[in-house]
């Protein structure tokens, strides 16, 4: 028996089910969902990363697929402000890029549970937590106790890990870091995410 497509356009809202990848979205979409066992999520269409202006739904990027050359329109939270994300969630960096639909680059968030955000101001000592990855769990600089939009980091060798902001090294219009900051490149073949650091 076939399932018939939904009608759902891209960024909109979605119910997904057992059978399909799609659930109430048009054709050529994924519904993605919003948490594991839930039905509940936002319409994703195909997209190519050299043609991202299918992903015109807001804060969407497009994301790489498992197939070569497309990709999937999909909405990321903001790594900078932290928006995007539910009550005691943080929005955490993936270590990722992807174009958004001005061809422009957005660096790809998600959202995970996080009751400790905030607890520790900047400069302050944090904690990292663990996350589960392809090798089993580790901690994340990015999942911490800090203020949203920064980063749990150790910036001398055996010294402890402090909060520091993030920042957009993208956008020179943008003044994030304060006085006697700049924003600083710290990881290869990154061009947006930065750390605010001394001059």
């Amino acid at each position: 028996m076939s399932n018939p497509q939904g009608t759902a356009l891209n960024g909109e809202a979605c119910t997904g089910d057992d059978d399909t990848y799609f659930g109430t979205c048009r054709a050529n979409s994924v519904c993605f969902l919003e948490e594991e066992g839930g039905d509940a999520g936002t319409c994703g269409s195909f997209c190519t990363q050299d043609a991202p202006e299918t992903c015109d739904g807001e804060n969407q990027v497009c994301a790489d697929s498992s197939i070569e050359g497309l990709g999937l329109c999909q909405t990321t939270c903001n790594v900078y402000s932290g928006e995007g994300c539910n009550e005691g969630e943080s929005c955490i960096w993936s270590f990722g890029e992807a174009p958004n639909a001005s061809n422009g680059l957005t660096p790809l968030g998600f959202c995970e549970e996080n009751e400790n955000e905030g607890q520790v101001g900047l400069e302050e000592v944090c904690v990292q937590y663990e996350v589960e990855g392809a090798d089993g769990p580790f901690d994340y600089p990015y999942l911490n106790n800090c203020e949203p939009g920064h980063i749990c980091i150790s910036i001398s060798e055996g010294q402890p890990p402090v909060c520091l902001k993030s920042c957009n090294l993208s956008d020179a219009e943008v003044v994030e870091c304060g006085a006697g900051l700049s924003c600083v490149s710290i990881w290869e073949n990154i061009e947006t995410m930065g750390i605010c650091f001394e001059q």
